[in-house]
């Protein structure tokens, strides 16, 4: 029998945030010193440190070999945006504590990765895809789901590498997963449909996000019992969006919180440590924001 000591470290985990678009999500992995896998140029206004997948202009990476062939022969400003992502991955996220894809590079890895957004790059990855095929969209694909699972099947195969390799205990590099919010019409099995927020991704890769994940919060704007506006990170599920958290049961993860890093980080620590003086109180609300909006899609999604 292995015993399994939670880690305080954030780093060691799978965090999803989901939110309107403005909220603040990119600012919350900027707190936590990710390095930024942007899908949306969503960085230009903050100090950061970001690899822009999406931006015609080349990195300064100095590619090895076999990568920096395809750069050459192909041109950065030529290549799909998903086989951009996809050198990255190849070129960094390789080997172990003492030489890794980064080391290489004469940089430490960062404490965390962060795809912003995971549904732009979703979009980019379902593209690519169908060009690959000849399709126009995933439906071209054949019978029964066929290119839908095709698109899931490489979605998954570079997120799973880029996880494999940040999970190593000996790299320690959390992975971020930035989402825009989606209301979708859901129906659990014996339940009638129900409006509720979720990622904007499609619902298959939506649930293997969520399947993934350690955390998934949703954060959103909100008004405190003064009156005052507030930005707000719920980290327990409702009936009207989903979360996900860790934590004993005699100690459940704080909601809602102050949407920052540090109220995050100082919760977790003190759920695992036991350290009181840690301890972040949830925020009483007077109300949400109105949660709907022109997101909204009539889709029924099955849980």
């Amino acid at each position: 029998m292995f015993e399994n000591k939670p880690s305080p470290k954030l780093e060691s985990y799978v965090v999803t945030l989901v939110g309107e678009p403005g909220v603040g999500k990119t600012t919350f992995f900027v707190e936590a010193k990710a390095l930024l896998l942007d899908f949306e140029l969503g960085f230009k206004a903050m100090e950061c440190k970001a690899v822009s997948f999406v931006d015609n202009k080349a990195p300064p990476i100095k590619w090895s070999k076999p990568h920096d062939a395809i750069v050459q022969k192909n041109g950065w400003e030529s290549l799909h945006p998903w086989m951009r992502l996809k050198l990255f991955v190849n070129e960094f996220c390789w080997g172990d504590e003492k030489e890794n894809g980064f080391t290489a590079h004469g940089m430490q890895p960062p404490p965390c990765l962060a795809i912003d957004s995971i549904d732009a790059c979703y979009e980019h990855c379902m593209d690519f895809v169908c060009s690959q095929n000849g399709w126009e969209d995933p439906d071209d694909g054949g019978k029964f789901g066929k290119g839908w699972k095709a698109v899931l099947k490489e979605f998954k195969a570079v997120m799973e590498h880029i996880l494999r390799w940040a999970h190593q205990p000996a790299i320690g590099c959390g992975v971020g997963f930035i989402s825009h919010s989606k209301v979708r019409t859901t129906r659990s099995f014996g339940q009638e449909a129900v409006d509720k927020v979720t990622m904007a991704v499609s619902p298959s890769a939506a649930k293997w996000l969520f399947a993934i994940s350690d955390f998934v919060f949703y954060a959103e704007c909100a008004v405190d019992l003064e009156g005052k506006d507030m930005r707000v990170l719920h980290t327990q599920p409702t009936a009207r969006f989903d979360a996900k958290s860790r934590g004993r049961r005699d100690t459940p993860f704080p909601s809602p919180l102050p949407l920052a890093y540090a109220s995050f980080a100082l919760s977790w620590r003190s759920i695992v440590t036991g350290e009181q003086a840690l301890h972040v109180e949830p925020v009483a609300l007077k109300r949400a924001a109105p949660s709907f909006n022109e997101n909204q899609t009539n889709s029924v999604w099955s849980m």
